[in-house]
């Protein structure tokens, strides 16, 4: 047991010091493993809102042992989600709205965030690329969308954020012009 003198409270900040090292180190490599998982083109980490983890019955190496499969419950509702979005006619709010009287839930059985659903839409995940630390890798999964849908999408996103278009929950007379 370490006591409460001037070496106890040196071996105690060595302990401190070796323990952080260990964090670091361990980090490190995650990351690196995790990199290198995206370059494979198997996506790292948790599997966004459409897509679910599984087991692959034919590994080829150790980065596609665990990958991601359309999720049968949600993925058609992305699909759907982009295909709607691409018309602009919803804002990101109204489709959630939208979404929500569907059937699409959270994983909290609430309806999606707005915010999350903005992000999915502007996700290359969902065409099939991984994107890791900045850089978009060519993915080995499913896409839930094709391309020019996503494209259009970005447009969509793009016109609707630069006239700040979003729904009001009170509308009064003179708002545009004050």
């Amino acid at each position: 047991m370490i006591d409460d003198s001037a070496e106890g409270n040196l071996i105690d900040t060595i302990l401190a010091g070796v323990n952080e090292f260990q964090s670091q180190i361990t980090g490190r490599k995650v990351s690196k493993v995790m990199e290198e998982k995206a370059k494979a083109g198997y996506y790292p980490g948790r599997p966004k809102i459409g897509y679910i983890n599984v087991f692959n019955d034919k590994p080829t190496s150790k980065f596609d042992q665990r990958i991601i499969d359309v999720d049968p419950d949600k993925g058609t509702y992305l699909t759907q989600a982009f295909k709607l979005y691409s018309t602009g006619n919803f804002s990101v709010q109204a489709l959630s709205n939208h979404l929500y009287e569907l059937g699409l839930r959270s994983a909290t059985g609430g309806q999606v965030g707005v915010s999350l659903l903005a992000y999915c839409l502007r996700d290359p995940l969902y065409i099939g690329k991984v994107s890791w630390k900045g850089i978009i890798y060519e993915g080995k999964h499913t896409p839930l969308i094709d391309e020019a849908t996503f494209n259009l999408c970005q447009e969509v996103m793009t016109a609707h954020n630069q006239n700040a278009s979003r729904q009001r929950v009170h509308n009064y007379l003179l708002r545009s012009y004050i």
